[in-house]
Protein backbone atom coordinates (compact mmCIF):
# COMPACT_ATOMS: atom_id res chain seq x y z
CA UNK A 1 0.00 0.00 0.00
CA UNK A 2 1.28 3.44 -0.90
CA UNK A 3 0.62 6.31 1.48
CA UNK A 4 0.48 9.95 0.49
CA UNK A 5 3.24 12.14 1.90
CA UNK A 6 0.61 14.17 3.75
CA UNK A 7 -0.67 11.04 5.53
CA UNK A 8 2.91 10.06 6.35
CA UNK A 9 3.53 13.47 7.91
CA UNK A 10 0.49 13.08 10.11
CA UNK A 11 1.72 9.71 11.27
CA UNK A 12 5.05 11.26 12.24
CA UNK A 13 3.30 14.09 14.09
CA UNK A 14 0.19 12.48 15.58
CA UNK A 15 -2.47 14.46 17.44
CA UNK A 16 -2.09 14.77 21.20
CA UNK A 17 -4.44 13.29 23.76
CA UNK A 18 -5.78 15.96 26.11
CA UNK A 19 -8.07 15.86 29.12
CA UNK A 20 -10.24 18.91 29.76
CA UNK A 21 -11.28 20.30 33.15
CA UNK A 22 -14.22 17.90 33.29
CA UNK A 23 -12.16 14.82 32.57
CA UNK A 24 -13.31 14.44 28.96
CA UNK A 25 -10.82 12.87 26.60
CA UNK A 26 -10.02 14.71 23.36
CA UNK A 27 -7.45 14.78 20.56
CA UNK A 28 -5.56 17.97 19.63
CA UNK A 29 -4.24 18.41 16.09
CA UNK A 30 -2.52 21.78 15.91
CA UNK A 31 -4.83 24.34 17.56
CA UNK A 32 -7.99 22.27 17.16
CA UNK A 33 -9.30 19.87 19.80
CA UNK A 34 -11.83 17.24 18.75
CA UNK A 35 -13.86 15.49 21.39
CA UNK A 36 -14.89 11.91 20.50
CA UNK A 37 -18.55 11.53 19.55
CA UNK A 38 -19.32 9.13 22.39
CA UNK A 39 -17.71 11.28 25.11
CA UNK A 40 -20.51 12.22 27.53
CA UNK A 41 -21.41 15.86 28.03
CA UNK A 42 -20.40 17.63 31.25
CA UNK A 43 -24.04 17.72 32.41
CA UNK A 44 -24.31 13.96 32.85
CA UNK A 45 -24.24 12.67 36.42
CA UNK A 46 -23.67 8.94 35.96
CA UNK A 47 -21.41 7.75 38.85
CA UNK A 48 -19.42 5.57 36.47
CA UNK A 49 -18.74 8.60 34.28
CA UNK A 50 -17.69 10.63 37.32
CA UNK A 51 -15.27 7.86 38.29
CA UNK A 52 -13.76 7.89 34.82
CA UNK A 53 -13.35 11.64 34.86
CA UNK A 54 -11.64 11.48 38.25
CA UNK A 55 -9.28 8.81 36.98
CA UNK A 56 -8.31 10.91 33.96
CA UNK A 57 -7.86 14.09 35.99
CA UNK A 58 -5.45 12.33 38.36
CA UNK A 59 -3.56 10.37 35.73
CA UNK A 60 0.20 10.78 35.74
CA UNK A 61 1.59 12.52 32.62
CA UNK A 62 3.84 9.57 31.75
CA UNK A 63 0.88 7.19 31.95
CA UNK A 64 -1.15 9.42 29.66
CA UNK A 65 1.81 9.53 27.27
CA UNK A 66 1.93 5.74 27.15
CA UNK A 67 -1.77 5.63 26.37
CA UNK A 68 -1.21 8.21 23.67
CA UNK A 69 1.48 6.09 22.04
CA UNK A 70 -0.64 2.97 22.23
CA UNK A 71 -3.78 4.62 20.84
CA UNK A 72 -2.33 6.90 18.21
CA UNK A 73 0.97 5.25 17.37
CA UNK A 74 4.21 7.01 16.53
CA UNK A 75 5.32 4.87 13.58
CA UNK A 76 6.04 6.41 10.22
CA UNK A 77 5.08 4.48 7.09
CA UNK A 78 8.77 3.63 6.69
CA UNK A 79 8.75 2.14 10.19
CA UNK A 80 5.70 0.06 9.33
CA UNK A 81 7.35 -1.19 6.15
CA UNK A 82 10.54 -2.15 7.98
CA UNK A 83 8.67 -4.02 10.69
CA UNK A 84 6.65 -5.83 8.02
CA UNK A 85 9.82 -6.97 6.23
CA UNK A 86 11.23 -8.26 9.51
CA UNK A 87 8.04 -10.17 10.25
CA UNK A 88 7.96 -11.78 6.80
CA UNK A 89 11.58 -12.88 7.25
CA UNK A 90 10.82 -14.31 10.69
CA UNK A 91 7.76 -16.23 9.49
CA UNK A 92 9.55 -17.62 6.42
CA UNK A 93 12.42 -18.83 8.64
CA UNK A 94 9.91 -20.72 10.78
CA UNK A 95 8.26 -22.15 7.66
CA UNK A 96 11.62 -23.39 6.37
CA UNK A 97 12.27 -25.14 9.68
CA UNK A 98 8.91 -26.91 9.47
CA UNK A 99 9.54 -27.98 5.88
CA UNK A 100 12.94 -29.39 6.86
CA UNK A 101 11.38 -31.30 9.77
CA UNK A 102 9.02 -32.88 7.22
CA UNK A 103 11.96 -33.88 5.04
CA UNK A 104 11.47 -31.14 2.45
CA UNK A 105 14.76 -29.32 1.89
CA UNK A 106 16.26 -26.84 -0.58
CA UNK A 107 13.42 -24.37 -0.05
CA UNK A 108 14.15 -21.03 -1.70
CA UNK A 109 10.65 -19.59 -1.23
CA UNK A 110 8.49 -21.13 1.53
CA UNK A 111 5.35 -19.38 0.33
CA UNK A 112 5.83 -20.61 -3.24
CA UNK A 113 6.44 -24.17 -2.01
CA UNK A 114 3.32 -24.00 0.12
CA UNK A 115 1.30 -22.87 -2.89
CA UNK A 116 2.69 -25.82 -4.88
CA UNK A 117 1.66 -28.27 -2.17
CA UNK A 118 -1.82 -26.77 -2.13
CA UNK A 119 -2.24 -27.82 -5.77
CA UNK A 120 -1.30 -31.47 -5.21
CA UNK A 121 -4.18 -33.92 -5.61
CA UNK A 122 -3.48 -35.66 -2.28
CA UNK A 123 -4.48 -32.49 -0.42
CA UNK A 124 -7.63 -31.77 -2.45
CA UNK A 125 -11.21 -32.98 -2.43
CA UNK A 126 -12.94 -34.08 -5.65
CA UNK A 127 -14.38 -31.07 -7.46
CA UNK A 128 -17.92 -32.45 -7.34
CA UNK A 129 -20.82 -32.80 -4.90
CA UNK A 130 -19.17 -35.68 -3.06
CA UNK A 131 -16.10 -33.55 -2.43
CA UNK A 132 -18.22 -30.63 -1.25
CA UNK A 133 -20.15 -32.85 1.16
CA UNK A 134 -16.91 -34.29 2.52
CA UNK A 135 -15.39 -30.82 3.02
CA UNK A 136 -18.43 -29.50 4.93
CA UNK A 137 -18.38 -32.59 7.15
CA UNK A 138 -14.67 -32.14 7.84
CA UNK A 139 -15.11 -28.47 8.76
CA UNK A 140 -17.86 -29.41 11.22
CA UNK A 141 -15.77 -32.27 12.61
CA UNK A 142 -12.81 -29.96 13.22
CA UNK A 143 -14.96 -27.38 15.00
CA UNK A 144 -16.76 -29.96 17.16
CA UNK A 145 -13.39 -31.46 18.10
CA UNK A 146 -11.95 -28.08 19.05
CA UNK A 147 -15.06 -27.12 21.03
CA UNK A 148 -14.83 -30.34 23.05
CA UNK A 149 -11.21 -29.63 24.04
CA UNK A 150 -11.43 -25.98 25.11
CA UNK A 151 -12.40 -26.57 28.73
CA UNK A 152 -8.90 -26.05 30.22
CA UNK A 153 -8.54 -22.74 28.34
CA UNK A 154 -12.00 -21.14 28.32
CA UNK A 155 -14.28 -21.11 31.36
CA UNK A 156 -16.90 -19.18 29.39
CA UNK A 157 -18.54 -20.62 26.28
CA UNK A 158 -21.26 -18.92 24.21
CA UNK A 159 -24.76 -20.32 24.48
CA UNK A 160 -25.13 -20.04 20.72
CA UNK A 161 -24.11 -23.11 18.75
CA UNK A 162 -22.14 -23.05 15.52
CA UNK A 163 -23.06 -24.60 12.19
CA UNK A 164 -21.11 -25.03 8.96
CA UNK A 165 -22.98 -24.24 5.76
CA UNK A 166 -22.12 -23.77 2.14
CA UNK A 167 -22.15 -20.25 0.75
CA UNK A 168 -25.33 -20.11 -1.38
CA UNK A 169 -24.43 -20.93 -4.97
CA UNK A 170 -25.77 -17.67 -6.37
CA UNK A 171 -23.31 -15.79 -4.10
CA UNK A 172 -20.23 -17.95 -4.60
CA UNK A 173 -18.51 -16.06 -7.40
CA UNK A 174 -18.32 -12.79 -5.48
CA UNK A 175 -17.99 -14.11 -1.91
CA UNK A 176 -14.88 -14.67 0.18
CA UNK A 177 -13.50 -18.17 0.66
CA UNK A 178 -15.12 -18.23 4.09
CA UNK A 179 -16.87 -15.92 6.53
CA UNK A 180 -18.78 -15.94 9.79
CA UNK A 181 -22.36 -14.81 10.35
CA UNK A 182 -23.42 -14.26 13.98
CA UNK A 183 -26.56 -15.73 15.49
CA UNK A 184 -29.14 -13.70 17.40
CA UNK A 185 -28.84 -11.83 20.69
CA UNK A 186 -30.57 -14.57 22.69
CA UNK A 187 -28.23 -17.35 21.62
CA UNK A 188 -31.19 -19.25 20.17
CA UNK A 189 -30.17 -18.99 16.51
CA UNK A 190 -26.74 -20.50 15.86
CA UNK A 191 -23.83 -18.69 14.31
CA UNK A 192 -22.82 -19.91 10.87
CA UNK A 193 -19.41 -20.57 9.38
CA UNK A 194 -19.97 -20.22 5.63
CA UNK A 195 -17.55 -22.08 3.38
CA UNK A 196 -17.27 -21.15 -0.29
CA UNK A 197 -17.26 -24.36 -2.34
CA UNK A 198 -17.32 -22.83 -5.83
CA UNK A 199 -14.06 -24.58 -6.73
CA UNK A 200 -12.72 -27.39 -4.56
CA UNK A 201 -9.21 -26.69 -5.83
CA UNK A 202 -9.29 -23.62 -3.58
CA UNK A 203 -9.69 -25.78 -0.47
CA UNK A 204 -6.53 -27.64 0.43
CA UNK A 205 -6.94 -29.97 3.39
CA UNK A 206 -3.92 -28.86 5.40
CA UNK A 207 -5.38 -25.33 5.57
CA UNK A 208 -8.80 -26.34 6.87
CA UNK A 209 -7.90 -26.28 10.56
CA UNK A 210 -6.54 -22.75 10.40
CA UNK A 211 -9.60 -21.48 8.55
CA UNK A 212 -12.15 -23.22 10.77
CA UNK A 213 -10.48 -22.06 13.98
CA UNK A 214 -10.27 -18.48 12.65
CA UNK A 215 -13.88 -18.22 11.50
CA UNK A 216 -15.42 -20.44 14.15
CA UNK A 217 -14.04 -21.84 17.38
CA UNK A 218 -12.24 -20.27 19.20
CA UNK A 219 -12.19 -17.44 16.64
CA UNK A 220 -15.00 -15.21 15.41
CA UNK A 221 -17.83 -17.34 16.80
CA UNK A 222 -16.45 -17.39 20.33
CA UNK A 223 -15.55 -13.72 20.46
CA UNK A 224 -18.67 -12.34 18.76
CA UNK A 225 -21.21 -14.72 20.30
CA UNK A 226 -19.87 -14.15 23.82
CA UNK A 227 -19.91 -10.38 23.26
CA UNK A 228 -23.53 -10.52 22.08
CA UNK A 229 -24.54 -12.44 25.22
CA UNK A 230 -22.81 -10.11 27.71
CA UNK A 231 -24.84 -8.52 30.50
CA UNK A 232 -24.26 -5.18 32.16
CA UNK A 233 -22.46 -3.49 29.26
CA UNK A 234 -23.66 -0.77 26.86
CA UNK A 235 -25.69 -2.22 24.00
CA UNK A 236 -23.25 -0.98 21.35
CA UNK A 237 -20.53 -3.20 22.83
CA UNK A 238 -22.68 -6.25 22.13
CA UNK A 239 -23.42 -5.52 18.50
CA UNK A 240 -20.77 -3.26 16.92
CA UNK A 241 -17.87 -5.23 15.39
CA UNK A 242 -14.56 -3.48 16.01
CA UNK A 243 -12.54 -4.97 13.16
CA UNK A 244 -9.04 -4.66 14.61
CA UNK A 245 -10.13 -6.42 17.80
CA UNK A 246 -12.21 -9.11 16.08
CA UNK A 247 -9.64 -9.96 13.44
CA UNK A 248 -6.83 -9.82 16.00
CA UNK A 249 -8.71 -12.31 18.18
CA UNK A 250 -9.38 -14.63 15.23
CA UNK A 251 -5.79 -14.35 13.97
CA UNK A 252 -4.35 -15.56 17.26
CA UNK A 253 -7.09 -18.16 17.71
Amino acid sequence: MVFHTRVDDKLRRPPRIEVDANGNLGFRQGKQTNRPMNTPSTTERDPAIDDRRELLRNMRPDTLERIEKAVLGLFSTRDFHEVSLQEVARIETEMKAIFEALGISDITSPTRRLAELAREERFLYPNDDSGRTAALAQYQRLLDEMNANLEPYFDLHPRAKLQVQRVPEFMEKTSALAYYQPGDLTGGRPGVFYANLRDMKEIYQFGMKTLSYHEGIPGHHFQIAIAMELKGVPFFRRVIPFTAYAEGWALYA
